[in-house]
């Protein structure tokens, strides 16, 4: 990240006049993924998960992303916790963020649809996702 100093124009209203310095962020593109399980992923996509969960996926979101990514239909049997639904929702996100970047993202469309079999998974995603 790099940080300069940019001097801003004078502005000027019936009682004021300010000058002075802003600063701007620059951000670097994200570099390469930190777990090979994310290469596939989009750049924003895969920084929000390392960002998210620094231990990287989880045996079972490595094994069912590529899976569920080929449009397969895809069984993830693991125990609680283990990030079987995000395995999903990840994946569908995705596809969300590539089809912006294509221009192919249909507005005012559903484009996700997600049925819980638990009120509380249900609840869980809705304030986690």
């Amino acid at each position: 990240m790099a940080i300069t100093d940019l001097p801003l124009t004078p502005f000027t209203s019936s009682s004021v006049t300010a000058v002075g310095h802003a600063r701007q962020l620059q951000f670097d593109a994200p570099g390469p993924p930190s777990f090979p399980a994310l290469a596939d992923f989009h750049p924003a996509v895969r920084t929000w998960f390392t960002r998210s969960f620094p231990l990287g996926p989880t045996p079972p979101q490595e094994h069912a992303w590529p899976s569920i990514a080929a449009g397969n239909d895809t069984l993830v049997a693991a125990p609680t916790g283990s990030g079987k639904t995000l395995s999903a929702f990840l994946v569908s996100i995705d596809q969300l963020y590539k089809r912006h970047d294509a221009g192919t993202l249909m507005a005012n469309t559903a484009q996700v649809v997600y049925v819980s079999p638990l009120k509380a998974l249900a609840v869980d995603i809705s304030e986690n996702l």
